[in-house]
């Protein structure tokens, strides 16, 4: 139970680090 409440939240922003890598548009 300790570790998926560890890796859970580590998914969690790894999805939303990739969601915004991909919003911003490089020049």
């Amino acid at each position: 139970m300790f570790i998926t409440q560890f890796i859970h939240p580590i998914n969690i922003l790894g999805l939303y680090s990739i969601i915004i890598l991909q919003d911003i548009p490089y020049p």
